[in-house]
């Protein structure tokens, strides 16, 4: 019994390694977030991500500056660029890391 105990929690603890996720994270130099963005295990950015204008605390986050996706390691899709009202001031498209 105690040796199937012991491979149940090494099998678990070698499952939640294979699924833990890192993250591409900077900050602006007030220390607010620029932006966070999911990295794939050979360390691509991959999926949504979002930045941040500059909020003026440590710790914050400010306004939404810009929306779009990554898919292996390249822009991918739509990017939206936006003022700090939240406001789109562009859009451009993106296929494996090429502007359309």
């Amino acid at each position: 019994m105690r040796t199937i105990l012991s491979v149940v929690i090494i099998v678990f603890c070698i499952n939640l390694d294979l699924n833990a996720v890192d993250y591409d994270i900077a900050h602006h130099q007030d220390g607010s977030l620029h932006h966070k963005i999911k990295l794939k295990r050979d360390g691509q950015r991959d999926g949504k991500y979002v930045c941040y204008h500059p909020a003026g605390k440590a710790k914050k986050k400010g306004k939404k500056s810009e929306i779009g996706v990554y898919k292996d390691g390249q822009l991918h899709g739509v990017r939206t660029i936006l003022d700090e009202s939240g406001k789109p001031l562009s859009e451009e498209i993106f296929m494996n890391g090429v502007l359309l």
